[in-house]
Order: structure tokens, then C-alpha cells, then sequence
């Protein structure tokens, strides 16, 4: 009978569990591709260039994904209301985007003398910024369906997976592995916004209802992007105070780590509009509901990291090479923050959020964004990798002592 009332939210549960898991197969397979053939130092180069434009992408994104997924859930069926929505979080996007390429053009003209900030670097980086910046992925989810889209970024990526593979065999390779993570992300968000252009009434975009688009999402790019924006910004800290060998070390054990988060991501995501109606007409059972989930995310991170901490060693030296050996210790540590963010993230999604307390969650993630960030540039200089670690980890245990106080204040299981 429970099936039977929330079929969609069953579904796309388990959809995204399943399009995750094969989604992050991709990248933790690209990283024995790119590291062996790149080394560390060109490696560190791509990803230090990966790391600026998806920082950028996340600023374009603006949280979207969380506020207007309300929007469409609400106008599911209104082709005009959808196409109004689209267009005018488009222009958005763009004036962003142009604000954020002076930007960039500022920061390459200071730095012209570092070799990946090439023009033609230059001009991926913006491609790949928008890539992902661009994608409308919010009305999809929004929609409760997912499934179409997820099936083809995924053959995507295995597409792109197997360029790597078959183009990338040398250090002097570095630029070419970025023109096809940029092209495919490009082809990705253009099939998207193709199919939305499709079954949306196209209603011309002003500027008003623009930027009042980004004034009434800015809590929500604040909880969705501040994290997004630590993830990026920790690795080009560590390359201009660091090196790109720093850089080599620490990235691919953060991708791993991040894998891991959104591995048991999923459920929360595809329970928060559920949620939301769930506390609106049954506050005991939302909050029940809401414990369980949360406790059997929390007990299976800690099982992750866990096995994460036993099996470092084997892992690292199976994905990569033996340059990488560093890496060993780093992920000994870092592995450790996947339960302490899904604790995090699950507060906000299931309890705090739905009860439109999303200043809370989004006032403590840009706290422990500053404060990690202040830690990291100290500790840099003197134990290099192990700083931004050190400071992650310490940083995040504080964030989830915060939340688990004001969980117990507004949500108190009995």
C-alpha cells in the first residue's frame, strides 16, 4: 500500500541509486587512464584546470537544481509556465556567466606566464563552465523524470571514457584529454536543453524576472553551492600554494571520496519533495520516516569509509601508479569525511530544508567553508596535502555537532 502512495518517489530512488553507482564507475575508471598516461605533474594540470571551471559552473548553476525543481513540481503540466521558468533561468545563467568570464579574463591576463592558461585553454575552460553550469537537469527532476536523461549522460560518459582511452597516451596528451571532457559535457547539456525546448511553449526571457529568479534562489545556491564550491576550491588552493604535484596527490582521492558521498546520496535527493508533503500533513510520521533514513545512511557511511580505510593501500596501487603512493596516506584521512558529510546533508535535506530552514543549513556550510579555507591556506605551507585535509575533516566534525543541535531543537524524533 506505502508503494502504491509514493510510486514516484520509489522509483526515482531507485533509479538514481542505480544511475549513480554506474555514474561514478565512470570517473573512478578515468583515473588510471589519465594518471598513467599524464603522470602526476600533467595531470595535476587537468585537474586544476577541471577544478576552476567546475567552480565556475557552480556559480552558474546558482542552486537551481533545488529551488526550481519546486517551481516545476508545482507547474508540471503548464507547458507555458515551464517555458517562461526555462528561458528566464537561461538568461540568468548567462548574465552570470558574462560576469564570471570578465572574471576569469582578469585572473588569465595576472597569470599568462602559467602555460594551461592559454587562450585555447582559456576557451575550453569557459566551454566547459557552461557545460555543466547550463545543464537543466532541475526540470527533469522536477518532472519526476529522470530516468530518460540519466541513461543518456551515462552513455555519454562511457562514450568519452573510451576516447580517453583510445586518444590520451601521452604527457603532451593534457590538452587533449580537457577538449573531450569539455565536447561531451557540451553535447550532454545541449541534448537536455533540446528536449526541454521541445515540450516547453517558448515564452521570451526578461531581464526582471531574471534577476528575480537569482534573488528569490540565492539560500538554496548558498546550501547547494557552497559545498560544490569547497570541493573546487581546495584543489585550486593547493595549486597556487602548492604545486601541481600537490595537486595530482590530493584530487584523485578526493574524487574517490566524492564518489562515496554521492553513492549513498541518491535517497535523499529523490526523498526530499516527499518529505516536504510528508511534514505539510503528517509531522510525526515525516520525522520517523525521516530518522530512519537518516540513521541508515550515517551506519552505511561509516561501513564505506570504514572498508575505504582497510583497503587504501590495494586501491591506490591498483588505480594508479606507483608516483601516486602519497595518495595512500591522504585517503587513509579523507575517507573518513564521507559519513560526517552525508550526516550533514541528510539533516538539511530531510529535516531542515522541508521546514524552511534552509538559512540554517546554508549559514552553517559557509562557515565551515571560510573557516576550512582560512585553516587550509595556513597549514598548506608547512604539511602540504595533509593541511586541507586536516582542515576538512576538523571542520566538518564541527558543522555536524551544529546541526545535531539544532536537529534535537526542531526535530525531536518523539
Amino acid at each position: 500500500m506505502a508503494l502504491k502512495q509514493t510510486p514516484a518517489y520509489v522509483k526515482n530512488s531507485f533509479y538514481l541509486f542505480l544511475i549513480q553507482l554506474s555514474g561514478y564507475l565512470v570517473p573512478i575508471l578515468e583515473l588510471p587512464i589519465l594518471s598513467r598516461a599524464l603522470g602526476p605533474e600533467k595531470y595535476g594540470h587537468i585537474l586544476f584546470a577541471n577544478s576552476l571551471a567546475l567552480l565556475c559552473a557552480v556559480f552558474i548553476e546558482y542552486g537551481f537544481n533545488l529551488y526550481a525543481t519546486r517551481l516545476v513540481s508545482q507547474n508540471r503540466e503548464d507547458k507555458s509556465v515551464l517555458g517562461s521558468l526555462f528561458f528566464n533561468i537561461m538568461l540568468a545563467k548567462i548574465i552570470i556567466t558574462l560576469s564570471l568570464f570578465l572574471i576569469i579574463l582578469g585572473f588569465w591576463v595576472f597569470t599568462s606566464t602559467i602555460d594551461i592558461f592559454s587562450p585555447s585553454m582559456l576557451g575550453l575552460i569557459l566551454l566547459f563552465m557552461m557545460a555543466y553550469g547550463f545543464s537543466p537537469y532541475w526540470y527533469f527532476q522536477g518532472r519526476e523524470k529522470i530516468f530518460v536523461i540519466s541513461v543518456v549522460e551515462l552513455s555519454l560518459r562511457f562514450g568519452m571514457l573510451m576516447c580517453l582511452y583510445i586518444f590520451i597516451n601521452h604527457p603532451e596528451d593534457f590538452f587533449k584529454a580537457f577538449l573531450i571532457q569539455a565536447v561531451f559535457g557540451t553535447v550532454n547539456t545541449s541534448f537536455q536543453s533540446f528536449l526541454v525546448m521541445k515540450n516547453t511553449d517558448f515564452v521570451a526571457p526578461k531581464i526582471k524576472q531574471a534577476l528575480g529568479l537569482l534573488k528569490d534562489s540565492f539560500h538554496t545556491f548558498i546550501f547547494r553551492g557552497a559545498q560544490n564550491i569547497g570541493n573546487s576550491m581546495y584543489t585550486t588552493v593547493l595549486g597556487v600554494l602548492g604545486s601541481p604535484y600537490q595537486v595530482g596527490i590530493f584530487s584523485p582521492v578526493e574524487k574517490l571520496v566524492r564518489a562515496g558521498v554521492s553513492f549513498i546520496n541518491p535517497v535523499a535527493t529523490a526523498a526530499y519533495p516527499h518529505m516536504v508533503s510528508s511534514f505539510e500533513s503528517d509531522v510525526v510520521g515525516a520525522k520517523k520516516q525521516g530518522y530512519k533514513i537518516l540513521g541508515f545512511a550515517t551506519v552505511l557511511s561509516l561501513i564505506g569509509a570504514g572498508v575505504g580505510f582497510v583497503l587504501a593501500d590495494p586501491v591506490i596501487k591498483f588505480l594508479f601508479t606507483d608516483a601516486f603512493s602519497e595518495s595512500i596516506g591522504v585517503l587513509k584521512w579523507l575517507v573518513w569525511l564521507i559519513p560526517l558529510r552525508i550526516y550533514g546533508q541528510y539533516i538539511s535535506i530531510l529535516f531542515l530544508i522541508p521546514n524552511k530552514l534552509e538559512r540554517v543549513s546554508s549559514l552553517a556550510i559557509v562557515v565551515s567553508l571560510i573557516l576550512s579555507l582560512i585553516l587550509s591556506i595556513l597549514l598548506i605551507p608547512h604539511i602540504g596535502v595533509l593541511g586541507v585535509v586536516y582542515s576538512v575533516l576538523f571542520v566538518e566534525g564541527l558543522q555536524a555537532l551544529f546541526l545535531s543541535f539544532v536537529l534535537f531543537k526542531t526535530a525531536r524524533p518523539f
